[in-house]
This record gives C-alpha cells, sequence and structure tokens, in this order.
C-alpha cells in the first residue's frame, strides 16, 4: 500500500494542462480542501465544485458534475495504474508521466459506496482508496466569464465581476459574494425588469425532467412540472430579493443569499 504519498492535491493555481481540459484546480475545487489518510484510504473534505460543460476529455454524457483532482508523485511516472477496478477488474489504466501526472475523477462515476480504489497494473498492490463521501459537492455553479447568456447572447462578463464566487456553508445554502454592475437596456430578457443587477448560474443537469421550483424570499414560488434545458440556467434579478431558493421534488437544492454581494449604481 503506498497511499498518501501516492498522490496529492494540487496547487489551486495549478493549470492541468490540455489532456485534461486545460482546467485549472481552482475550477474544480474550492481553497482548503484537504485529504485525511488512514494508511493507504483517504478521505477528502472540503466543496467540489459543479462543473456544468468540462470539454475534453469527457463525452457528452459525462461533461458535467463533480471533479476531483489528484496528482501523481514521480515514484509512479510511468507505471501502469489501474483505477476504478472492483476486485482487480475493470474500471481504467492510466499511467502518469511527468507532461501529464494529474487524475481527474468524476465524482458522479464512483457508484460503490462512495469509493474508487487504484491499483498498479503489473502487481495488484493497492496504490489508494479515496472516500467522497464527506466532499460537499453544491447543485449550481456561477456562469464562467468567457459565456454568453442566450437572452441576447449577452457577455456574462457584462452582467457580473470576475470575483463573482459562491462561498457555501457546509449545506445548499451559499453565500454569493462579489461585484454586480448596473445592467441597463436588456431589452431581451424575458419577463423581468430590463434594468438592474443580475446573477447567471447553472444548475445541475441531474435534476433535468424533474418537477422544479424557484422561490424569490418567501414567496412561494413558480413550480415547474418537468425542468428543460432551459431551466438548467437561470438569469436572476437581485435587486428585489436578496435569497432565493431552488428545489426539486419539494427537496431544497439551493439557497443563494446575495446579502454580502456588491451593487454597483
Amino acid at each position: 500500500m503506498i497511499g498518501a504519498d501516492s498522490i496529492k492535491i494540487p496547487s489551486q493555481s495549478q493549470d492541468m494542462g490540455d489532456k485534461n481540459g486545460n482546467k485549472k484546480v481552482e475550477d474544480l475545487i474550492e481553497p482548503g480542501m484537504t485529504v485525511d489518510w488512514n494508511g493507504a484510504v483517504g478521505t477528502p473534505h472540503g466543496t467540489v465544485k459543479y462543473v456544468a460543460k468540462y470539454g475534453e476529455p469527457y463525452e457528452d454524457g459525462e461533461q458535467f458534475g463533480h471533479y476531483f483532482p489528484f496528482k501523481f508523485s514521480e515514484e509512479l511516472y510511468g507505471k501502469a495504474i489501474r483505477v476504478g477496478a472492483q476486485n482487480g477488474v475493470g474500471g481504467k489504466v492510466i499511467t502518469p508521466n511527468e507532461e501529464d501526472p494529474y487524475l481527474i475523477i468524476r465524482i458522479e462515476n464512483v457508484t460503490v459506496e462512495d469509493k474508487i480504489t487504484a491499483i498498479l497494473e503489473e502487481t495488484g498492490e493497492e496504490v489508494f482508496t479515496v472516500d467522497f463521501s464527506k466532499v460537499l459537492l453544491p447543485n449550481v455553479a456561477v456562469m464562467a466569464q468567457d459565456e454568453q447568456v442566450v437572452y441576447g447572447e449577452k457577455p456574462v462578463s457584462e452582467i457580473m465581476g470576475e470575483d463573482v464566487k459562491i462561498a457555501w456553508n457546509g449545506g445548499t445554502t451559499g453565500y454569493v459574494m462579489g461585484t454586480f454592475p448596473m445592467v441597463t437596456g436588456w431589452t431581451q430578457l424575458p419577463g423581468k425588469p430590463n434594468d438592474g443587477h443580475f446573477f447567471a448560474l447553472r444548475i445541475d443537469q441531474k435534476f433535468l425532467g424533474k418537477p422544479f421550483t424557484h422561490s424569490k424570499g418567501s414567496d412561494e414560488g413558480t413550480t415547474v412540472q418537468e425542468a428543460t434545458q432551459d431551466e438548467m440556467f437561470w438569469v436572476l434579478n437581485i435587486d428585489d430579493r436578496k435569497r432565493h431558493t431552488f428545489r426539486s421534488d419539494d427537496t431544497v437544492i439551493a439557497v443563494l443569499d446575495f446579502t454580502g454581494a456588491v451593487f454597483k449604481p
């Protein structure tokens, strides 16, 4: 067993290269993520961000979800490692090297007791087991600055500052922080005031096709009987209410609190 000496969490600013979708670690996990090791079993603690579209190397059905990054130690470079095997069978084989020492685990693919195991292909020796049962997996994400909102193809960078982020409280409540400029004349925005402060977010695709409710403050909200692709992203007017709640099948999936945000005149 190799355990903690075999893999580490890369630094937040680390770019993991084109083989891993040119993602930075900060795109996938919040700062402060730790792993508690007991022999070869590691248990991460912290928040794994929801990613609405990962890109390569994931295929269409795995483009969304929560992704956890690891970096192999140099002693494992050039060795074939089978990740996700059950009793030595199945999973995928990777060979870390200096150019690409990373392992990105899509947590939605971890189906057996929230654990995934890696073994050396040649000897069958356990490299590590990771238990994801303690990580927080938010159901929403801030739309990226380089995205466009479908209403008038408006750039996200025009409605939210690049410092906008969500700080989660260990549950479903997220405190939105950052700067929101005043937006005027957004005539393509349906059913809302054209002027004001707006927040653009994406919701986990796992709720697609399920009943869905959005409410503001203490409002009862509007229920969508079966959420379509259009309900997987939202633009919120955050001037009239500073607290927004999303539910699916009467279960709260996210509460967003904007009382700590900065609203420019």
